[in-house]
């Protein structure tokens, strides 16, 4: 099985990613921050706050397409939420923003998945929930 994920996020959440990146190459993915959209391998687009919908297509123009006319075959992306549950709560920032983008982003066949830093278990349950994307 390939085990090849991109990533698509703003230039703000890179560090954070990092160390999420770091645990899932530990447990044997490829991980590629998002140059070049690849059709057929899963990816993780990064919300938060500042992630809105003008800026999403502004970054990844592949995306308004997509979203305009739904041709590219086999799109597999998994809204991804990084937040430390020590510090905040995911549905605190839900309702900061971050589902009123998700909203105007995706349609309801790409569920968000929230990855708590603080959670040692959270790479076992990502396991899980990513099967279904590959």
């Amino acid at each position: 099985m390939n085990r090849k994920i991109q990533i698509a996020c703003l230039e703000q959440d890179e560090d954070a990613l990092n160390g999420v990146a770091n645990t899932l190459i530990r447990k044997g993915y490829d991980i590629y921050f998002l140059g070049h959209f690849d059709g057929d391998f899963p990816l993780l687009f990064v919300l938060n706050k500042d992630m809105t919908k003008e800026k999403a297509f502004e970054l990844y123009p592949w995306l308004k397409e997509q979203f305009e006319h739904s041709s590219i075959p086999n799109l597999r992306i998994l809204p991804f939420v990084v937040y430390d549950g020590k510090k905040t709560n995911i549905d605190q920032l839900w309702e900061e923003g971050i589902g009123e983008n998700y909203e105007n982003i995706f349609s309801g066949e790409f569920k968000p998945y929230g990855w708590d830093l603080s959670d040692e278990n959270a790479a076992k349950e990502f396991d899980r929930v990513i099967e279904e994307y590959l």
